[in-house]
């Protein structure tokens, strides 16, 4: 009997952690949504308003009065997905020659692209910045797309490979038999059956690019070539933040991510799970 309370009391303890953890999480998140709503004069009232007491769409309004808010988040769609495309192509063809190739330096190949991968990007942005300006890219989305799909496909390689190896070699035997070259065998029979694995790389992939905002910056000149969370940063001057504009730039912001990962999170964190690192 002890031993089964002691058992209770403790479940009841991690179960009252990870709630306050939760809330600890949620909590900025509902915050910034809250602001979203209130009027301008009562965000930093006090004491707190913790719920808007009249609600509105006024700071929502505002940010689509400016032309270029549309072009931000047009952008940002376009340069995920376009990075999301490269990653999948570039990262399914390494992916399929690392799982089903021996050659030497093979490990080596597929973890120094990975600690490379955790090097922070300021350290790489003024490089970057000459290459780009050389190859006269500099102001152009092809530009931002082609560094966080070099940045990203290390990372993809990695979560394709464990499903290709999950998938018995023989079924490409048994495809170049029937007719196939090694890429139709690739493309006609291995992808379609390592899709978690495809999914979960777009996710990643998507979501990091969608908050990118270094490269961006520094890239990208035109207003109208900007992506959102520059235009986040427009909200902030040395005038003073505009918090409810801000706010609600931030929840929409937050809109295309989030509604991407729930739709495909079993495939994510079946993808994360399974991933083999040898």
């Amino acid at each position: 009997m002890r031993k089964k309370q002691g058992t209770r009391t403790t479940e009841w303890i991690v179960y009252i952690i990870l709630i306050l953890v939760c809330i600890f999480a949620i909590f900025p998140l509902y915050w910034g949504i809250s602001t979203s709503f209130k009027e301008r004069s009562h965000i930093m009232t006090y004491p707190v308003e913790w719920i808007p007491k009249s609600p509105n769409l006024e700071h929502y309004r505002r940010i689509f009065r400016k032309p270029a808010t549309p072009w931000y988040f047009l952008n940002s769609v376009l340069v995920s997905s376009g990075a999301v495309a490269m990653v999948l192509l570039v990262s399914s063809l390494a992916a399929y020659a690392a799982a089903r190739f021996n050659f030497a330096g093979k490990k080596a190949l597929m973890f120094i692209p990975l600690i490379l991968w955790m090097i922070p990007p300021i350290s790489i942005i003024t490089p970057l910045y000459l290459i780009i300006a050389k190859a006269g890219l500099l102001d152009s989305h092809i530009a931002l797309i082609l560094v966080c799909a070099a940045i990203h496909a290390p990372i993809g390689t990695w979560l394709i490979r464990s499903f290709f190896q999950d998938i018995p070699s023989e079924l490409d035997d048994a495809a170049m038999i029937d007719g196939c070259s090694r890429l139709q065998a690739l493309f006609r029979i291995i992808l379609p059956l390592s899709w978690p694995g495809l999914f979960a790389c777009a996710i990643l992939v998507f979501v990091r690019t969608w908050n990118i905002f270094l490269f961006a910056q520094t890239f990208l000149s035109s207003e109208t070539k900007m992506v959102v969370q520059v235009g986040l940063y427009r909200y902030i001057t040395e005038y003073g933040i505009d918090w409810g504009a801000l706010m609600a730039m931030t929840t929409l912001a937050l809109i295309p991510p989030a509604v991407l990962f729930i739709a495909l999170q079993k495939h994510f964190v079946h993808a994360l799970s399974g991933a083999r690192v040898g």
